[in-house]
């Protein structure tokens, strides 16, 4: 089993359970499942994401989280778990980094698109303000040849 499955199915199993459940008896449910290794590193994990509470047995004055202790699943677990657990969190977690990168994606061929139709304003301004020297230019030599034309008209 992959973390995320043994995380959910330890949270599964914890829920089942009314009161606070000896480590010992977890580990004999379960050994088939996990290594004693495992079951504390899962049990650590899920106590860490606050979705399991637990104490120690009486004799036990260590800070860890090893056995002999009692563990149960708290509120936040079950309202985890309703939610789909760990399986459902990674895949709401892809999603929002898939989403995340699909905007930043977005944003820059959106960036592209401005900067080609800027380009292509000023492309077409320069050439607009040739075509009106150009039309000056023509508007000119009409004016003169205009001012010929008139000139021999009037002189004949």
């Amino acid at each position: 089993m992959d973390y995320i499955k043994n995380l959910d199915y330890f949270l599964n199993y914890i829920s089942e359970k009314d009161e606070f459940t000896y480590s010992h008896d977890i580990y004999r449910d379960l050994k088939k499942m996990y290594s004693e290794k495992d079951l504390t590193l899962t049990v650590e994990k899920l106590h860490l994401d606050k979705y399991i509470d637990f104490k120690y047995a009486e004799f036990q004055t260590i800070d860890k989280v090893n056995p002999p202790y009692y563990c149960r699943i708290n509120y936040h677990g079950l309202r985890f778990l309703e939610r789909g657990g760990y399986k459902s969190e990674r895949i709401r977690t892809i999603k929002a980094k898939f989403i995340s990168t699909a905007k930043i994606v977005m944003i820059t061929i959106n960036a592209i698109i401005i900067l080609i139709i800027a380009a292509a304003g000023v492309y077409v301004s320069y050439e607009s303000k040739e075509k009106d020297e150009t039309i000056k230019n023509k508007n000119k030599q009409i004016e003169i040849l205009s001012a010929k034309v008139d000139s021999l008209t009037t002189t004949k």
